[in-house]
């Protein structure tokens, strides 16, 4: 039995392969939105359009930068809206889902 994510919206670090995509894989098929980031623009858009049409998108966002993932937030919220919630802060790393709304 599964769990209804439709309206939220997700930012999954290292989205582009691995557990990172991976989540962003179970993310879409709950119902959510999610901005998938890598270190290459390229992959990350790449990923996300082999997710979903229009519930994904990708983004280059260096998760060691501090000043990308602000950026990258700011991109998700530009391309889904603000979701139902607010931003859920969880440590940095490969396959981190923070769900947006």
């Amino acid at each position: 039995m599964g769990y209804d994510l439709k309206g939220k919206v997700a930012l999954v670090t290292g989205g582009t392969r691995g557990i990172g995509l991976a989540t962003s894989r179970a993310l879409i098929a709950r119902g959510a939105s999610v901005m998938i980031t890598g270190r290459a623009r390229e992959d990350a858009q790449r990923a996300a359009g082999a997710l979903h049409d229009d519930r994904a998108a990708g983004v280059a966002a260096d998760v060691s930068d501090r000043t990308a993932m602000p950026r990258a937030v700011a991109e998700c919220v530009e391309r889904f809206g603000p979701g139902s919630g607010g931003l859920s802060r969880s440590p940095a790393h490969t396959g981190t889902a923070r769900i947006v709304g």
